[in-house]
């Protein structure tokens, strides 16, 4: 029997994020060598999900966010104590021989230094600094940078803001796992629909899909616009969710607009529709633009950072300028009408990302940082 090594994953989010699929991915890349143990907020959603993918040993801590609030500031490191000292409970008790923290505004193994545990462990750093304030964004890293055994970025672009240090590595997220993953017989038949994949989170661009989409309804009538994602259950994403829905309304498509909540089949989604949108105002990488390209959708995305990396223009898909609506309205035109440019950056664009993205390239060099954690 294979003596596995116990891998704990801290997780902060509350519902199923790209961040955490791609560490999931990640964790099924190797389920031979290593048991993977999730840490997950109270209130998270995710639990179920996990438990679908395979991975059953599940923890929960309560967890309090840094907010406009100084009451719920005031709370916020006596609550990370509180949990350092039940996550180090959790590790003794599993012989955790790594750490894996999703992502940088988790200061949890900060903490467990505090309280005299220096487990090592590995910081991804998945967002760019302009979803913080740059203060908070720059003290995080610095922190890191002093205790974890490597920081992770998830895209050159991304790296481009951190610190130059040995310790920070560019890997990318990786592919799915699914399997008949692509069909290249592209006279299966698709929906005339964008596809806008993504949580209605205020910052990814849904308002700019509806905006250049007004602009050309009457020059391709039988197209919709679909929009698939969560809200992760908080009140300030169902109320821009409502904000996405009027905005329809006011500008005379919402017959046109189809709204849909989170799923977990989105291979299905990817493969219904002819062409799919990232208008994100700033993106560290992106993975719903690799997974459309992986599926066969030709991808139309903003050049905010991470997409630059994933699509080349007019080769595997479009970027369109920043937030320019007329620019975001030109290229859904261009590709709506042209059959044959949608089936060749289909073709290219799925050849691409198995070069490019391929597991050992992604996955593969993060457990080869992984074994120099636990060896060295």
């Amino acid at each position: 029997m294979v003596d596995k090594k116990n891998i704990l994953i801290l997780e902060n989010s509350i519902d199923v994020t790209g961040a955490l699929k791609s560490i999931v991915r990640t964790c099924l890349y190797d389920k031979t060598n290593y048991h993977f143990i999730f840490v997950l907020p109270k209130k998270s959603s995710a639990g179920l999900w996990l438990k679908e993918q395979g991975f059953t040993h599940i923890e929960y801590f309560n967890t309090i966010e840094l907010s406009r609030s100084w009451k719920r500031n005031f709370m916020y490191l006596p609550y990370l104590l509180i949990n350092a000292f039940k996550l180090k409970k959790i590790i003794r008790q599993n012989k955790v021989d790594l750490i894996i923290n999703n992502d940088l505004y988790n200061l949890l193994p900060i903490a467990l230094r505090l309280i005299g545990l220096t487990n090592r462990y590995i910081c991804y750093v998945r967002f760019l600094p302009n979803r913080f304030p740059i203060v908070l964004y720059n003290f995080w890293i610095k922190l890191h940078l002093l205790q974890a055994f490597a920081i992770v970025a998830v895209s050159k672009h991304l790296a481009g803001f951190l610190p130059q240090s040995s310790k920070v590595h560019v890997i990318y997220n990786e592919l799915p796992l699914e399997s008949n993953v692509h069909n290249l017989n592209l006279n299966v038949e698709r929906e005339p629909a964008f596809l806008y994949l993504s949580n209605y989170i205020r910052g990814k661009g849904h308002e700019y899909a509806l905006q250049a989409f007004s602009k050309i309804t009457h020059q391709i009538p039988n197209w919709k616009l679909r929009f698939v994602g969560g809200d992760m259950g908080l009140n300030k994403n169902k109320m821009f969710l409502e904000e996405l829905k009027a905005l329809s309304i006011s500008l005379n498509i919402a017959e046109k607009c189809e709204w849909f909540g989170f799923t977990n089949n989105i291979q299905a989604e990817y493969k219904r529709v002819e062409v799919m949108l990232n208008f994100s105002e700033s993106e560290s990488f992106s993975l719903t633009c690799l997974e459309s390209l992986y599926f066969g959708t030709p991808v139309i995305a903003s050049n905010s950072g991470g997409p630059a990396e994933i699509i080349s223009h007019g080769i595997n898909g479009l970027l369109v300028e920043n937030k320019n609506t007329v620019s975001m309205a030109n290229a859904m035109l261009q590709i709506a009408g042209d059959a044959a440019f949608r089936k060749r950056v289909n073709e290219e664009g799925f050849k691409t990302v198995q070069e490019s993205f391929s597991a050992d390239k992604t996955s593969g060099k993060l457990f080869k940082l992984l074994v120099e954690a636990l060896t060295k």
